[in-house]
């Protein structure tokens, strides 16, 4: 089986144009954090990506959080979500298992 993808090849401005051009609907975690937001189970997640997800989208934060506590481990490479919760401001961004330890 093959799977194309003619899309990656594609440049930002060229997909915007397209979605602009068939009016569709921008990804609501594009709008305020500029990524996809289509796969965000964390295997990829940059550092400050789980601040940012707890102060744009704190409901979807919130269930990640409520996931760590029913089943452990933690959301992302960097930070745990619930950790997340302890940290007070967004200038804050450095690893919360370093501060709370």
């Amino acid at each position: 089986m093959k799977f194309y993808s003619p899309l990656y090849y594609w440049s930002e401005l060229q997909v915007l144009d397209y979605v602009k051009k068939h009016e569709l609907e921008l990804s609501p975690i594009y709008e305020t954090m500029h990524m996809g937001g289509d796969d965000f189970c964390g295997a990829f997640a940059q550092k400050g990506e789980a601040q940012l997800l707890y102060t744009f989208h704190k409901e979807l934060a919130d269930r990640f959080i409520a996931l760590e506590k029913m089943y452990g481990g933690k959301w992302g490479n960097y930070t745990s979500m619930e950790g997340i919760t302890k940290q007070s401001k967004l200038d804050e961004l450095i690893c919360t298992e370093c501060i709370y330890q």
